[in-house]
């Protein structure tokens, strides 16, 4: 008896990958990481055993890309009631913000999406280079320019120049594991590294980090779906 189709994926080479590898992302769905020259005949094979987890992580990709009815920004502290209001196919997209609220005029959820994406980028551009610059004046570490992303995997870089690049992501978090981020990042001003010198610096400006660190890396995500996809 023939199988139906596996869930929809699509296929990554990765140059490092030493075996094959199951991701999900709100951006794009199920990708299959595989190392270079991998024969894609054989993943079909591979990947049957794992339909049923495929087909609950699509699902559950495709409902975390619906937009909430209350964005919250725990960082800042503050709560957004959300309105999509869908306009006619060709008219221009556009935010309208008042007390509280956001008020997405798209065609779409795509383009309200897209809206809402760029809302809470403009916001991290706004408020997290001053945090930066408070942190580093209290703690006495120099950082040579900040420049706000939106990274995929990351909270945060440091340039062999002191440049630090920060996620817009961070607003999703309290305010203690964005401080803890922050002085991460400038302690790279200081030494490029996870050494153990690196790890002394970071101690002195941030005592409680190890519980910081572990709080942030049990997340289950970086942040909600709509903003990744």
């Amino acid at each position: 008896m023939k199988l139906p189709p596996l869930p929809p994926y699509r296929v990554r080479e990765h140059a490092r990958a030493r075996r094959v590898r199951l991701r999900v992302s709100p951006a794009h769905g199920i990708e299959v990481v595989v190392p270079s020259g991998f024969p894609a005949r054989e993943l079909p094979r591979l990947l049957e055993p794992h339909r049923h987890w495929m087909e609950m992580q699509l699902a559950r990709c495709r409902a975390g890309l619906e937009l909430p009815a209350v964005m919250l920004l725990p960082a800042l502290g503050e709560t957004w009631s959300l309105r999509h209001e869908a306009l006619a196919e060709g008219r221009r997209a556009r935010l309208l913000v008042e007390a509280g609220a956001l008020h997405l005029q798209a065609a779409d959820a795509a383009a309200a999406r897209a809206l809402l994406q760029r809302f809470v980028q403009r916001r991290a551009a706004e408020v997290l280079p001053p945090w930066l610059a408070r942190i580093a004046e209290e703690t006495g570490l120099r950082f040579a320019g900040v420049r706000i992303r939106a990274q995929r995997a990351r909270w945060g870089s440091c340039s062999a120049s002191g440049r630090i690049s920060l996620n817009c992501k961070l607003l999703f978090l309290e305010p203690a594991l964005v401080r803890h981020v922050l002085v991460h990042e400038l302690c790279h001003t200081v030494h490029l590294n996870h050494s153990p010198a690196f790890w002394k610096v970071v101690a002195d400006h941030d005592p409680d980090w190890r519980r910081l660190r572990a709080e942030l890396q049990a997340r289950p995500a970086m942040a909600p779906a709509w903003i990744e996809a």
